[in-house]
């Protein structure tokens, strides 16, 4: 148990030691730039152990990242279009509660927020209403 400890103190000394230049910088922005927040968002459906789906998003204001997450899909998705609708979904849940913080803390954003998303379909489907009655299997 001890030399767990001190292996684990030990490990906190070198880290220290390699950081000691590392810093984090101050949050600033332009008087001509607007306080905008929008998000990336992306899923990969290639996982061979359980067949499910990874979601991956991220949101920015200006250039800081502000909320992120990597997680797996609860449902199991049968095209990479379903799996990108599911992760669109998670994004776009994300995005509206990212606005509510901001607002909570002063910065209210009138325009809507971006979110940049790479799949074809999953645009198509989100584009189209009738593309959308195709997507009712899709358990979220």
């Amino acid at each position: 148990m001890y030399r767990n400890l001190a292996r684990i103190i030990l490990l906190g000394l070198r880290y220290r030691q390699f950081s000691k230049d590392y810093h984090l910088e101050c949050f600033r922005r332009k008087a001509t730039e607007k306080l905008c927040l929008y998000g990336y968002c992306d899923a990969s459906w290639d996982c061979q152990e359980d067949g499910s789906s990874v979601t991956g998003f991220d949101f920015k204001v200006l250039t800081a990242p502000v909320t992120w997450c990597s997680k797996k899909q609860s449902t199991i998705a049968l095209s990479t279009a379903e799996a990108e609708y599911v992760a669109l979904s998670h994004a776009i849940q994300e995005g509206i509660w990212s606005r509510h913080a901001l607002k909570d803390i002063g910065y209210l954003q009138l325009e809507a927020t971006p979110i940049h998303e790479d799949n074809q379909a999953c645009i198509k489907i989100e584009k189209n209403d009738m593309f959308q009655a195709r997507t009712m299997h899709v358990n979220i």
